[in-house]
């Protein structure tokens, strides 16, 4: 009876410790939410305002007011490309576009076309796991999944690939493995990621949530409290 009764203290004790630490995972992630809403604030009041220019009646004024957006586009463009995905962007662009629309089997085909062509192009095989990724939703196919899977894996192994397409797509593939029922997969994946990023503070959270989802508690715990330090 004794045994019985402190078995059942642990299981209680066990069960109490998962529903705080669960509830520390939702706190942090809130925290890391209201952290990138206020620095991205904080970065925009930093930012030199165009109203308070002043405004000539040059008609050359309003190119200059659209620079902005179309320096920040190029930013997000580079952000993604290597030196050799560069030479082949036209055809990247087309496909993606082509999948963006929706038309998925047709993307496929183009970035499957692409990968033949150029093996090393770290975007074509982005764009190949994205279009596998929408395919298994679409077609319920964890067949599809599993190429999805595979697909992102192969981004983050190829040479000079760009941190910020690695970091997509590494995120992408653990949380896929995650719904794959794979969370130490998935720990493993965010946990090369850390060590490439290890500022990231959605990379943190994410591993966070997957450790507890492993059934790894203390490192968890550890976790989120980095977290909230970097807050």
């Amino acid at each position: 009876m004794f045994v019985l009764s402190s078995v059942l203290q642990t299981s209680k004790t066990n069960s109490v410790t998962n529903v705080r630490l669960l509830w520390l995972a939702v706190a942090v992630f809130i925290i890391a939410v209201i952290c990138g809403v206020y620095f991205a604030y904080k970065e925009k009041l930093l930012k030199p305002s165009t109203s308070a220019q002043p405004k000539f009646s040059d008609p050359n004024t309003k190119t200059i007011n659209k620079q902005p957006s179309k320096v920040k586009k190029d930013k997000t463009e580079s952000d993604i490309t290597n030196a050799y995905d560069k030479q082949i962007l036209k055809e990247l662009q087309k496909a993606e576009k082509v999948l963006e629309k929706g038309q998925v089997d047709e993307a496929l085909v183009k970035f499957q076309n692409l990968i033949n062509r150029y093996p090393n192009s770290p975007r074509a095989h982005y764009g190949l796991a994205q279009a596998f990724d929408k395919q298994s939703e679409r077609k319920q196919s964890n067949q599809l999944l599993q190429k999805s899977i595979q697909a992102y894996s192969m981004v983050a192994e190829l040479p000079d690939c760009p941190l910020e397409l690695k970091r997509l797509a590494m995120m992408r593939m653990a949380n896929r493995l995650s719904f794959f029922g794979k969370s130490p997969a998935a720990v493993n994946v965010l946990e090369r990621l850390h060590k490439v990023a290890p500022s990231d503070a959605k990379v943190m959270s994410e591993l966070g949530v997957q450790y507890l989802l492993s059934g790894r508690n203390k490192a968890a715990k550890d976790i989120f409290r980095k977290v909230q330090q970097k807050c």
